[in-house]
Protein backbone atom coordinates (compact mmCIF):
# COMPACT_ATOMS: atom_id res chain seq x y z
CA UNK A 1 0.00 0.00 0.00
CA UNK A 2 2.64 2.42 0.73
CA UNK A 3 4.35 1.44 -2.27
CA UNK A 4 1.11 2.23 -4.41
CA UNK A 5 1.13 5.51 -2.63
CA UNK A 6 4.22 6.91 -3.15
CA UNK A 7 3.66 6.12 -6.76
CA UNK A 8 0.47 8.06 -7.20
CA UNK A 9 2.24 11.31 -5.13
CA UNK A 10 5.29 11.24 -7.96
CA UNK A 11 3.07 10.71 -10.60
CA UNK A 12 0.91 13.80 -8.61
CA UNK A 13 4.04 15.82 -9.16
CA UNK A 14 3.70 16.04 -4.76
CA UNK A 15 7.43 15.19 -4.50
CA UNK A 16 7.89 16.00 -0.32
CA UNK A 17 4.77 13.92 0.20
CA UNK A 18 6.53 11.17 -1.64
CA UNK A 19 9.43 11.32 0.29
CA UNK A 20 7.43 11.29 3.33
CA UNK A 21 6.00 8.37 2.28
CA UNK A 22 9.05 6.79 1.17
CA UNK A 23 10.87 7.39 4.55
CA UNK A 24 8.41 5.52 5.88
CA UNK A 25 8.52 2.57 3.71
CA UNK A 26 12.52 2.31 3.56
CA UNK A 27 12.24 2.14 7.45
CA UNK A 28 9.89 -0.75 6.98
CA UNK A 29 11.75 -2.41 4.16
CA UNK A 30 15.52 -1.21 4.53
CA UNK A 31 17.72 -3.37 1.89
CA UNK A 32 14.15 -3.92 -0.41
CA UNK A 33 15.47 -2.26 -3.81
CA UNK A 34 12.22 -1.49 -5.29
CA UNK A 35 11.83 0.19 -1.82
CA UNK A 36 15.00 2.13 -2.45
CA UNK A 37 14.55 3.16 -5.89
CA UNK A 38 10.82 4.54 -5.23
CA UNK A 39 13.20 6.71 -1.84
CA UNK A 40 15.25 7.83 -4.87
CA UNK A 41 12.35 8.82 -6.92
CA UNK A 42 11.15 10.87 -4.42
CA UNK A 43 14.11 12.34 -3.01
CA UNK A 44 14.85 14.08 -6.01
CA UNK A 45 11.26 15.42 -7.28
CA UNK A 46 11.43 16.75 -3.21
CA UNK A 47 15.25 18.61 -4.20
CA UNK A 48 17.61 16.08 -2.97
CA UNK A 49 19.43 14.70 -5.32
CA UNK A 50 22.20 13.35 -3.16
CA UNK A 51 19.85 12.00 -0.95
CA UNK A 52 18.98 10.07 -4.39
CA UNK A 53 22.14 8.90 -4.86
CA UNK A 54 22.56 7.46 -1.62
CA UNK A 55 19.22 5.75 -1.45
CA UNK A 56 20.29 4.12 -5.41
CA UNK A 57 24.10 3.22 -3.92
CA UNK A 58 22.40 1.16 -1.09
CA UNK A 59 19.99 -0.05 -3.49
CA UNK A 60 23.00 -0.97 -6.01
CA UNK A 61 24.33 -2.66 -2.68
CA UNK A 62 21.36 -4.80 -1.90
CA UNK A 63 20.90 -5.33 -5.79
CA UNK A 64 24.19 -5.73 -7.80
CA UNK A 65 22.53 -7.38 -10.71
CA UNK A 66 19.69 -5.49 -11.35
CA UNK A 67 19.88 -2.60 -14.65
CA UNK A 68 17.16 -0.98 -13.30
CA UNK A 69 18.88 0.27 -10.07
CA UNK A 70 22.24 1.34 -12.75
CA UNK A 71 19.54 3.46 -14.72
CA UNK A 72 18.27 5.71 -11.67
CA UNK A 73 21.84 6.12 -10.92
CA UNK A 74 22.08 7.07 -14.86
CA UNK A 75 19.41 9.03 -14.63
CA UNK A 76 20.13 11.17 -11.42
CA UNK A 77 23.71 11.70 -12.36
CA UNK A 78 22.29 13.05 -16.04
CA UNK A 79 19.98 15.20 -14.61
CA UNK A 80 22.53 16.42 -12.16
CA UNK A 81 25.11 17.36 -15.58
CA UNK A 82 27.09 14.37 -14.50
CA UNK A 83 27.37 13.33 -18.52
CA UNK A 84 30.32 10.95 -17.82
CA UNK A 85 28.49 9.09 -14.73
CA UNK A 86 25.62 8.61 -16.47
CA UNK A 87 27.28 6.96 -19.64
CA UNK A 88 29.38 4.19 -17.22
CA UNK A 89 26.03 3.65 -15.22
CA UNK A 90 24.04 3.44 -18.52
CA UNK A 91 27.25 0.75 -20.04
CA UNK A 92 26.87 -1.24 -17.03
CA UNK A 93 23.18 -1.65 -16.93
CA UNK A 94 23.53 -2.85 -20.24
CA UNK A 95 25.94 -5.01 -19.11
CA UNK A 96 23.48 -6.46 -17.07
CA UNK A 97 20.92 -6.66 -19.73
CA UNK A 98 21.52 -6.16 -22.97
CA UNK A 99 18.06 -5.96 -24.14
CA UNK A 100 17.37 -3.49 -21.89
CA UNK A 101 16.15 -1.02 -24.83
CA UNK A 102 15.39 2.19 -22.42
CA UNK A 103 18.92 2.41 -21.83
CA UNK A 104 20.02 2.15 -24.97
CA UNK A 105 17.60 5.19 -25.97
CA UNK A 106 19.07 6.72 -22.82
CA UNK A 107 22.66 6.36 -23.58
CA UNK A 108 22.13 7.42 -27.71
CA UNK A 109 20.71 9.99 -26.24
CA UNK A 110 23.60 11.27 -24.63
CA UNK A 111 25.87 10.21 -27.01
CA UNK A 112 23.85 12.27 -29.87
CA UNK A 113 24.40 15.46 -27.25
CA UNK A 114 28.61 14.54 -27.72
CA UNK A 115 28.21 14.37 -31.22
CA UNK A 116 29.09 10.48 -31.07
CA UNK A 117 26.48 9.82 -34.09
CA UNK A 118 27.57 6.31 -35.26
CA UNK A 119 27.43 4.99 -31.51
CA UNK A 120 24.54 6.59 -30.94
CA UNK A 121 22.73 5.00 -34.23
CA UNK A 122 24.35 1.52 -32.59
CA UNK A 123 22.62 1.53 -29.45
CA UNK A 124 19.33 2.62 -31.25
CA UNK A 125 19.64 0.01 -33.64
CA UNK A 126 19.98 -2.59 -30.48
CA UNK A 127 17.19 -0.90 -29.10
CA UNK A 128 14.82 -1.25 -31.97
CA UNK A 129 15.78 -4.88 -32.56
CA UNK A 130 14.75 -5.57 -28.69
CA UNK A 131 11.98 -3.57 -29.17
CA UNK A 132 10.64 -2.88 -32.22
CA UNK A 133 7.79 -0.57 -31.76
CA UNK A 134 9.87 1.55 -29.81
CA UNK A 135 8.64 5.34 -31.11
CA UNK A 136 11.28 7.52 -29.19
CA UNK A 137 14.09 5.32 -30.46
CA UNK A 138 12.63 5.24 -34.14
CA UNK A 139 12.30 9.17 -33.93
CA UNK A 140 15.73 9.65 -32.12
CA UNK A 141 17.18 7.45 -35.31
CA UNK A 142 15.59 9.34 -37.85
CA UNK A 143 17.23 12.53 -36.33
CA UNK A 144 20.87 10.24 -36.35
CA UNK A 145 20.38 9.84 -40.20
CA UNK A 146 19.06 13.70 -40.51
CA UNK A 147 22.05 15.06 -38.71
CA UNK A 148 24.70 12.55 -40.57
CA UNK A 149 23.32 13.58 -43.95
CA UNK A 150 21.25 10.74 -44.32
CA UNK A 151 17.74 12.08 -45.52
CA UNK A 152 16.69 9.01 -47.39
CA UNK A 153 17.45 6.70 -44.85
CA UNK A 154 15.14 8.77 -42.01
CA UNK A 155 12.76 9.54 -44.92
CA UNK A 156 12.19 5.77 -45.11
CA UNK A 157 12.15 5.19 -41.22
CA UNK A 158 9.86 7.97 -40.63
CA UNK A 159 7.52 6.79 -43.23
CA UNK A 160 7.18 3.23 -42.10
CA UNK A 161 7.01 4.21 -38.51
CA UNK A 162 4.05 6.46 -39.30
CA UNK A 163 2.52 3.55 -41.16
CA UNK A 164 2.29 2.09 -37.83
CA UNK A 165 0.98 5.01 -35.97
CA UNK A 166 -0.18 7.61 -38.56
CA UNK A 167 -1.70 9.99 -35.66
CA UNK A 168 1.98 10.25 -33.62
CA UNK A 169 2.27 14.21 -33.38
CA UNK A 170 6.43 14.15 -33.16
CA UNK A 171 6.76 11.32 -35.97
CA UNK A 172 4.48 14.03 -38.30
CA UNK A 173 6.39 16.58 -37.28
CA UNK A 174 9.84 15.08 -37.78
CA UNK A 175 8.59 14.07 -41.48
CA UNK A 176 7.38 17.57 -41.75
CA UNK A 177 10.85 19.19 -40.58
CA UNK A 178 12.46 16.73 -43.13
CA UNK A 179 10.43 17.23 -46.00
CA UNK A 180 11.02 21.39 -45.38
CA UNK A 181 14.51 20.95 -45.52
CA UNK A 182 14.22 18.94 -48.86
CA UNK A 183 12.35 21.67 -50.29
CA UNK A 184 9.65 19.35 -50.70
CA UNK A 185 7.11 22.16 -49.47
CA UNK A 186 3.88 21.10 -50.42
CA UNK A 187 4.68 17.48 -48.67
CA UNK A 188 5.73 19.27 -45.72
CA UNK A 189 2.47 21.23 -45.56
CA UNK A 190 0.78 17.91 -45.88
CA UNK A 191 2.45 16.49 -43.28
CA UNK A 192 2.55 20.21 -40.85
Amino acid sequence: ALRGQVQALLALGRGEEAGTVAEGLASIAPDDADALLLLASARFEAGDADGALRALAHAREVAPHRADVLRGIGNTTRALGDLDEAIAAYRHALALDEDFAAVRFDLAQLLMQRGLFSEAEHELTLALDAVPTYADATLALAGVYRATSRPREALVLLVEFLERDPYSFTGLLALGELLLEQGRMADAAVAI
